[in-house]
């Protein structure tokens, strides 16, 4: 692969709880990583289910946790309208100010701050609805930022969270398995997305829904950035061992054809959960 098409490599899963620290070229691969994401079609129909399962009015206050680049907190905000609020929060300023520049211009409200889903401020029964997705994963106290995120919400109110499990991750080769494998493995609850469900009983959330669907780029998905975003996860896997020289030199040649016949692929699954506080 040409220098001029190498992608910096992800940053490492354990530090998802301190992305500030990273470098420039690791907060932009981010930035590009989570658009490139959100442009799948598996992706995208998880993020209505989302929005259905929230079940938001005109009017309604959402807070919207671990905001990214903020494009859900303005689809969240189309929901609610002029006269509802949205908070979008998010731990990385990073991604706040990227959110907040995307969100010039556009004629929705939306509060832009700082905060941790395990220690949120704001008093009981603040919001109409909490929206979660890909941060619980992450956090280190799992079921103290449930019971926040509960707290914060009204009585009646929905709390609905999206979160994967790679515990079941598939991919068309084991190369590639290997490679997406090594990038995840440091991910502090990887297979929270399994006990969602559960967790949502145990923190007093009634009226359960969970909505298990598979999360991943479709055989037409493999864009040149995609391809290139995959080979940015061959240097870290390369000196962990995970990979050998050899097998990586084999499969670059062999993905490449696997993509333009449209049979390359990963997937796992990803759970939108949702439930209403009593």
């Amino acid at each position: 692969m040409p220098t001029s098409d190498r992608t910096p490599g992800p940053v490492d899963a354990s530090q998802f709880t301190a992305l500030d620290r990273g470098t420039q070229d690791q907060h932009a691969t981010l930035i590009r990583w989570l658009d490139l994401q959100n442009s799948w079609a598996t992706m995208r129909m998880a993020k209505r289910a989302l929005l259905d399962l929230l079940a938001l009015r005109p009017g309604q206050a959402a807070l919207e946790v671990g905001c990214g680049t903020g494009d859900d907190a303005l689809a969240l905000a189309e929901r609610v309208g002029p006269t509802g609020r949205v908070v979008a929060l998010d731990l990385s300023m990073f991604q706040l100010e990227e959110a907040r520049r995307r969100a010039v211009g556009s004629p929705l409200a939306i509060e832009f701050a700082q905060g941790d889903v395990q220690e949120l401020a704001y008093p009981d029964d603040t919001f109409d609805a909490c929206r979660c997705e890909r941060v619980l994963q992450h956090v280190p106290a799992l079921e103290q930022s449930l019971r926040e995120l509960v707290r914060v919400t009204k009585p009646g109110g929905r709390v609905v969270v999206i979160d994967t499990d790679w515990g079941g991750l598939v991919t068309s080769d084991p190369v590639l398995q290997a490679l997406v494998a090594h990038v995840t493995a440091t991910i502090r609850n990887p297979q929270v997305g399994r006990a969602l469900g559960r967790l949502f009983r145990d923190v007093g959330l009634r009226e359960i829904a969970v909505r298990p669907q598979l999360c991943g780029p479709l055989p037409d998905e493999w864009t040149p950035e995609a391809i290139r975003m995959s080979h940015s996860f061959i240097p870290a896997a390369l000196a962990g061992g995970t990979v050998s020289p050899a097998d990586v030199a084999a499969w670059s040649t062999t993905f490449a054809q696997d993509t333009r016949d449209g049979i390359a692929f990963w997937t796992a699954p990803y759970f939108v959960v949702a439930g209403t506080k009593v």
